[in-house]
């Protein structure tokens, strides 16, 4: 043991190892605690309620500001696409103005008074929430094909929301920059990025060796080392490895030699 201890350059070397493995394991299990991905969204039991209500008692004269959008949103069908469908016929028959009135009036209902009224679901990282809205949000791309007059409201719907979300994740990743380690965030960001939207998470090149050590992408890791570094890079490695091997070697003989 003397003799392991007295050989200063080992243990210098090994003490540089196991301090970098320690922050590499340490950064990763820090924050990549979530393996448990929620399914997304589930279709909510049908209610007995239509717009109509909503419009009860209303200003017709100024119905997108006297609007019930509070109540819509607690109770309304707008999880189903044919009573969404339903809810859209019965504002044109009334008003017979789809563009200006029931365009107008459906998206500030379900993408500004929405996100304004889960304001306090948005205002810290909630996974959960965030898988949940992004599920439902994503139908509106198929109702979209399903009702060709109407695409423009769905797919402004389903942009607002998505756009909000991803503005919502560069927030959080500023507050607390480990969630982007987290399983579920990784979720949230792949299906923003298959959506077209890009997040920079601002990962260093330490993050993401730390990152991909948690992953086990261990020959994802050797061969990025080995095509994306030069001949004297490679060169140095090999030679700190080797010293590393024939330091212990050699202590471990002298060791069991005595």
């Amino acid at each position: 043991m003397k003799t392991l201890i007295s050989n200063k350059p080992l243990v210098i070397t090994l003490s540089v190892f196991i301090i970098t493995i320690g922050y590499f394991v340490y950064v990763s299990s820090e924050a990549y605690n979530q393996y448990d991905i929620p399914s997304g969204f589930i279709q909510p039991e049908r209610s007995d309620y239509t717009v109509l209500q909503a419009i009860e008692n209303c200003d017709s004269s100024n119905i997108l500001n006297n609007f019930n959008y509070n109540q819509y949103l607690k109770n309304g069908n707008y999880c189903d696409f044919k009573s969404l469908e339903k809810d859209f016929n019965l504002i044109d028959s009334i008003y017979r103005d789809p563009l200006s009135i029931t365009e107008t009036l459906f998206y500030t209902a379900l993408a500004d008074s929405m996100i304004a009224m889960d304001n306090k679901e948005l205002l810290a990282y909630n996974p959960e929430y965030l898988l949940y809205k992004i599920g439902w949000v994503k139908r509106f791309v198929f109702y979209a094909e399903c009702a060709p007059k109407r695409k423009y409201l769905y797919v402004g719907i389903y942009d607002k929301w998505i756009q909000e979300i991803t503005d919502r994740l560069e927030h959080y990743i500023s507050l607390d920059n480990n969630i982007k380690y987290e399983a579920k965030f990784k979720a949230i960001v792949t299906i923003c990025q298959q959506e077209g939207y890009t997040i920079p998470l601002g990962m260093s090149s330490t993050d993401k060796i730390a990152d991909y050590l948690v992953e086990g992408r261990y020959a994802y890791i050797w061969n990025r080392f080995w095509y994306s570094t030069g001949f004297f890079t490679k060169l140095i490695a090999f030679i700190i490895v080797i010293f590393i091997s024939f330091s212990c070697t050699f202590t471990l003989f002298k060791i069991l030699k005595k």
